[in-house]
């Protein structure tokens, strides 16, 4: 470089590093696993959202802790298989993927969100975005 020349590099908005980064995800702790067994539903309060924990045979999901369509409470709501059942107007959701049972593919306005869960020595931790 010249002396006296000011270094420039061109960056693409689509390979930039800062956008691509990872943010790292925060855990919040629902219980033990001891206490979190089969057929168990737990709310976890969130700053940003509750969720409902279910444990399903040993599988845990997080769910929404509120239907979308009327707001009830999904930790009141009856717990068929990987099924939620809204207890105000019996929607049901499908465990793993939030929608609508029968669903596979369905819109934001009738799907709960769901979100990972971790179990670590014994417990089991719900895992956020780390915006959220």
């Amino acid at each position: 470089m010249v002396s006296g020349q000011i270094e420039s590099k061109l960056v693409n908005p689509i390979t930039d590093e800062k956008n691509d980064e990872k943010k790292p995800s925060r855990r919040v702790r629902a219980g033990k696993v001891e206490k979190l067994t089969p057929g168990t539903k737990k709310l976890v309060e969130d700053k940003h959202e509750d969720v409902v924990v279910v444990n399903v045979n040993g599988e845990y999901f997080a769910v929404s802790g509120f239907c979308p369509h009327a707001g009830g409470f999904l930790g009141f709501g009856y717990l068929e298989g990987h099924k939620i059942e809204c207890p105000m107007h019996s929607w049901q959701f499908d465990l793993r993927n939030g929608c609508l049972d029968g669903m596979e593919n369905c819109s934001p306005y009738d799907r709960l969100n769901t979100y990972p869960v971790i179990v670590e020595d014994g417990e089991v931790f719900v895992e956020f975005p780390a915006g959220a």
